[in-house]
């Protein structure tokens, strides 16, 4: 799963230099650069990863206390 958010970083990463506007201020390399653009997208997917990670266990949880 967490190749999609890497799939639309590169999309959007793509579009951005292609039409000269990015969609998100935190990934606008025009403005912060591709260090600091990379570094917020490596934010962004750890996040996600850590939310999959906090529901994931939520559900394991639950799935003890109902046994």
């Amino acid at each position: 799963w967490a190749i999609y958010p890497v799939i639309y970083f590169a999309y959007v990463l793509l579009r951005g230099h292609m039409l000269g506007d990015y969609l998100y201020p935190f990934i606008d390399v025009g403005t912060i650069g591709f260090p600091k653009a990379f570094i917020n997208a490596l934010g962004v997917l750890l996040g996600f990863l850590l939310v999959a990670l906090l529901l994931l266990g939520v559900d394991r949880w639950a799935a003890r206390r109902t046994m």
